[in-house]
């Protein structure tokens, strides 16, 4: 008979928010708050995840 082994499930999400912060970086104009560029960027649509609902 063979042991079974339960398998292990884990989740990143670093790999997922480089691609965004990226496209946000590049959004970003010297001198503006970021508070300004992320709120841009988020009413581009420039992320595909609701990250208004998360901030909150």
């Amino acid at each position: 008979m063979t042991q079974q082994q339960s398998y292990k499930m884990s989740f990143g999400t670093g790999g997922l928010l480089l691609n965004e912060s990226v496209e946000v970086a590049r959004l970003h104009v010297p001198q503006e708050p970021w508070e300004d560029t992320i709120r841009r960027a988020m009413e581009q649509g420039t992320t595909a995840l609701p990250k208004a609902a998360s901030n909150c």
